[in-house]
């Protein structure tokens, strides 16, 4: 598995000064706007964030998200569901307590496990695992921007809380 970070502003020179951008790769500093940042969510297989406006671009494309979500979040999400009627590829994880994030964690956990699962039984039904690959050579057709070295399993993580 491989991390990626689309931070974008002030919070996101925090990869650097914790010493995080030595296992998560900086995609944030690539993207200036949403048609680049929609070019880099393509190449990703699972999208983690906290509710922002790039979970909701990558859930509009269609990509599935784990939305990490505050005890009382955003309308949008109603409070005991784990999905959303506007996005079906969302999944939603909400403290069950205010500040429990511990809880979140342990949930995301979870989910990660099981979609790792999911692939690896997928890879052993399929004798061609090339067809699981994201092809990086990839340009995205109106910036000409390639996320070549993009390919595989990957998981951005973006906290903006």
């Amino acid at each position: 598995m491989r991390l990626h970070s689309l931070q974008k502003g002030p919070r996101e020179k925090d990869l650097y000064t914790t010493g995080a951008d030595s296992y998560i790769t900086n995609l944030g500093a690539h993207c200036q706007d949403f048609a680049d940042t929609a070019a880099a969510i393509e190449h990703l297989d699972l999208i983690v964030m906290t509710d922002s406006s790039v979970a909701h671009l990558a859930a509009s494309l269609g990509k599935p998200v784990i939305n990490l979500l505050q005890c009382v979040p955003y309308w949008l999400y109603a409070l005991e569901d784990t999905s959303t009627p506007w996005y079906l590829s969302m999944t939603l994880i909400k403290q069950p307590e205010p500040g429990d994030w511990d809880t979140v964690f342990d949930r995301l956990k979870q989910h990660i496990r099981q979609a790792a699962q999911r692939r690896r039984v997928n890879r052993q039904q399929h004798s061609d695992t090339s067809s699981l690959l994201v092809d990086g050579s990839k340009q995205h057709r109106d910036t000409g921007k390639s996320w070549a070295g993009q390919t595989g399993t990957s998981l951005t993580c973006d906290a903006t809380e």
